[in-house]
């Protein structure tokens, strides 16, 4: 006698391999979804720390021109405060302290970052003499 064949048997059959193969395609979508978001998430950080540094650098630099503008104002007998200059990357603000030597402070701000240089400059006979430059935490 022959086997006899059941086709409902057969067809439970493909449904069980259906369903696991379907709980294993989510499965990797899952993991892969996953992994997809952890380096998404990894690149958003790195832009903003770049960011942050470009802009870091910027407020450097923009504070680095106006106190050189205002050592030039110096050096033309010119010893009052300038005002704050303002850009469109951002903005710088000069401190005058002291009488000889004065204790110059420029501080440029670009966004939320922002730099400080600090110099002592005296003046003799005309001759402007920079005694100390460096960056203020």
């Amino acid at each position: 006698m022959g086997k006899i064949r059941n086709p409902k048997s057969e067809i439970r059959n493909y449904y069980h391999k259906a369903q696991a193969m379907l709980v294993a395609i989510l499965m990797i979508t899952a993991a892969a979804l996953a992994i997809g978001l952890a380096v998404a998430t990894l690149s958003f950080s790195e832009v903003k720390i770049s960011l942050a540094g470009r802009d870091a650098n910027t407020a450097y630099y923009l504070a680095e021109t106006c106190l050189e503008n205002t050592l030039m104002r110096m050096a033309r007998s010119d010893t009052s405060v300038p005002p704050t200059f303002t850009l469109p990357s951002g903005s710088c603000t000069i401190e005058i302290s002291g009488a000889a030597p004065y204790e110059i402070i420029s501080t440029g701000r670009v966004g939320n970052a922002y730099r400080k240089i600090r110099t002592t400059v005296s003046i003799n006979n005309e001759v402007l003499n920079i005694e100390s430059w460096g960056e203020a935490y």
